[in-house]
């Protein structure tokens, strides 16, 4: 799947979010139940080795897991699920390549869910499950160990992450709020507009950068130019980023609990499943 590169390029530019909606496109292009983590697992696994994951891509797992380990949202349900798959697959990534197993599983063969799967749970020479599931555990336990030493850089990720969450949820209000407006003379279709475009433009990014400030200052001062309501007003000034760079090192300093938008909900341990067991939230390659 052409889109795997897509994703992976996402991922190491520091967009999470953005990288995992790469498990929601394979549910989609496999056609499989987005809740058969099994056969999600795998494909994931197929998919990251077709196209060139490799070692030097695990300090964002490690950075991912951090975000996931720490239950907050937006990092838990549904995107705490596919976070989950992601790293679990990583981790088999990583074991096939120390081991120099990513020839065994490569292939030029466009390949359905059932071939993938079936592809997949072949074992190579000198190396059964009992092997695997031993390297699994000690890539695990490395992974966990991480978490202390990457939390700050996790919580700016997540600064990021929760000010965009924040721009769209504003956004959203005003969009409602305007379009129920009964005053709609003068500037008001323009803006209108413009903060419907604005809005859109927001709605697909997941995290905040310097184009998206840059976007969004711009959109911003020109509606604030177009005669804007009171309250109108109050909300495009504090859309309105003047310092860039005083505006991300403030992201060193902002507290996990302030930009919160969902409910927090405690997602299951990423641990690996022993033999017989089985979670929706652990996959684990077999």
């Amino acid at each position: 799947m052409q889109a795997t590169e897509r994703y992976l390029e996402l991922l190491r530019q520091g967009d999470y979010l953005g990288a995992l909606q790469w498990l929601k496109c394979l549910v989609e292009h496999y056609s499989v139940a987005d809740c058969d983590a099994d056969t999600l697992l795998q494909l994931a696994i197929f998919e990251l080795v077709q196209h060139g994951f490799s070692s030097d891509d695990f300090l964002h797992i490690e950075l991912l897991y951090t975000l996931l380990y720490e239950q907050v949202p937006p990092f838990v349900e549904q995107i705490g699920y596919y976070a989950t798959v992601f790293c679990n697959a990583a981790m088999q990534c990583l074991v096939f390549e120390e081991n120099d197993l990513l020839k065994f599983y490569k292939t030029p063969q466009s390949l359905d869910a059932k071939a993938i799967n079936e592809w997949m749970q072949r074992n190579p020479p000198e190396f059964d499950s009992a092997k695997n599931s031993s390297l699994l555990m000690e890539k695990f336990t490395a992974l966990d160990k991480s978490v202390f030493n990457l939390k700050k850089q996790a919580q700016i990720i997540r600064n990021k992450i929760n000010y965009i969450l924040q721009c769209q949820a504003t956004l959203k209000e005003y969009v409602i709020k305007l379009a129920n407006s009964e005053d709609k003379e003068g500037f008001y279709p323009v803006r209108q507009g413009l903060i419907n475009s604005l809005y859109s433009f927001i709605m697909e990014k997941t995290m905040i950068t310097p184009d998206v400030i840059e976007t969004l200052n711009c959109f911003a001062e020109k509606v604030l130019k177009m005669e804007p309501y009171p309250w109108e007003k109050e909300i495009l000034e504090k859309l309105i980023i003047k310092n860039k760079e005083s505006f991300f090192s403030s992201f060193f300093d902002l507290s996990a609990g302030k930009l919160q938008f969902f409910v927090v909900k405690v997602i299951s341990s990423i641990l690996p499943v022993v033999e017989g067991e089985h979670s929706e939230h652990s996959p684990r390659p077999e």
